[in-house]
């Protein structure tokens, strides 16, 4: 895909839940924004909005800071390869569907799920990291079946 289309990297279940689910991750026509309207040129207005400053591109910073240490071929080698794996499109963000209203607190729970198989017959997971926005996530679970 051009880097200048939506990303609809979503895949149908069993390897994920969310297009089954229409999350707007998957579909620009629901897609309320983040990161794929941060794409140079894009804006995400609705189809009778003008672009309000077409003359004025956002202008914005950045400010890294880079450590290093010196190569020393004993101490950097390759143990282990890796895998990634994201849920959600594989773009890095999901959106999490707004409960009705005068749902109460503690049945107001969404799931989202998906299914991998790596590569290979003789695997040994060394490490696996999660990442989840508090207080939105309540668990994280992987399941070996």
């Amino acid at each position: 895909q051009s880097p200048k289309s939506f990303i609809n990297g979503c895949q149908p279940a069993p390897r994920e839940s969310v297009l089954r689910d229409h999350n707007p991750t998957c579909d620009v026509r629901a897609y309320s924004g983040g990161l794929q309207v941060c794409k140079h040129g894009w804006t995400l207005l609705d189809a009778a909005q003008g672009q309000p400053w077409p003359d004025q591109p956002l202008t914005y910073f950045q400010k890294y800071r880079f450590y290093y240490q010196e190569y020393e071929p004993a101490l950097h080698v390759v143990a282990l390869p890796r895998a990634v794996w994201d849920i959600g499109a594989f773009i890095g963000e999901y959106d999490v569907p707004q409960c009705k209203r005068g749902t109460p607190a503690d049945e107001c729970t969404h799931e989202i799920w998906g299914v991998v198989t790596p590569q290979g017959d003789d695997l040994h997971i060394a490490a696996m990291h999660f990442h989840c926005h508090a207080p939105t996530c309540l668990a994280m679970e992987i399941r070996n079946n």
